[in-house]
């Protein structure tokens, strides 16, 4: 992790992390239990896609797929994508190591 270089920089990524929720939260009505129903279709959508080891690009048109099977609408494909991409550098280390949390 590389040092920040301001005291902006150290929130920063909780203030992105905040916008997202709150884009999710709109996307979803609101709705605190949608929200919940939304993350447990995601935490399936993963573990299928980690399961079948597929690459990026393979993995977001499964997800795309899922989240459609399961009524979800590109608005929250999309908000999935930029969380995906805020958290990217977590996401390398993980696939680096090959463990499943």
């Amino acid at each position: 992790m590389t040092k920040p270089t301001s005291i902006y920089k150290i929130i920063e990524n909780n203030l992105r992390g905040l916008a997202l929720q709150t884009e999710l939260l709109e996307a979803c009505d609101w709705d605190e239990t949608r929200v919940d129903e939304f993350s447990s279709h995601l935490q399936l959508a993963f573990h299928y896609i980690t399961e079948e080891r597929l690459n990026f690009e393979e993995g977001k048109i499964m997800l795309r797929e899922i989240l459609e099977l399961n009524e979800w609408s590109d608005v929250h494909y999309n908000i999935v994508l930029k969380m995906l991409d805020y958290h990217a550098e977590d996401i390398k280390q993980f696939m680096l190591s090959g463990e499943e949390q």
